[in-house]
């Protein structure tokens, strides 16, 4: 039996470590318990800096945690929130996260589990598009100027053609 259970924790251990998103646990004070690597890279720190500090010292809106929070409390989860999460090298990286409550063998609380997944690329694919579609608005604006100013200009040709008829 020890056995058994040694070869599951070993086998959940490395589902943990070869994760893509990061992952990691806080308790009910907020202090981070457990990080695996993906959520260690995804903020530039080692794990022993993180394990023991609070969540709150890496969340760049902490209105969104409260709000969190209390909807772990009411359901025992929290999904697709986004927020941002400040690095080591004090960047920024949005985030989308779940959250879930984790209960022990007599579903009492236990403590939080929080993945998360690096948004930045899709923001800032976001935030191209939305200049790009600035850029395109504004070219079609010009152009539909041009088409006006090429109509008059056709216009005054066309009188200017008919004066000159009338004159010869």
């Amino acid at each position: 039996m020890l056995d058994t259970t040694r070869s599951q924790k070993s086998y959940l251990r490395q589902i943990l470590d070869n994760f893509p998103d990061g992952v990691f646990t806080i308790s009910s004070e907020l202090e981070i318990r457990y990080v695996n690597p993906a959520f260690c890279r995804l903020l530039g720190y080692e794990p022993d800096e993180l394990i023991g500090t609070l969540i709150t010292e890496y969340l760049g809106d902490l209105d969104i945690l409260t709000f969190c929070m209390a909807e772990v409390s009411e359901s025992g989860y929290c999904n697709d929130q986004e927020t941002i999460f400040k690095r080591k090298d004090g960047s920024i990286v949005n985030i989308s996260k779940n959250v879930q409550a984790v209960n022990d063998e007599d579903g009492n609380f236990k403590e939080i589990l929080v993945s998360v997944r690096d948004m930045t690329y899709l923001h800032k694919l976001n935030k191209d598009l939305t200049l790009s579609k600035h850029k395109l608005e504004v070219t079609n604006h010009d152009l539909e100027c041009m088409i006006e100013d090429l109509g008059n200009t056709h216009k005054q040709l066309v009188e200017s053609e008919k004066l000159a008829s009338l004159g010869s």
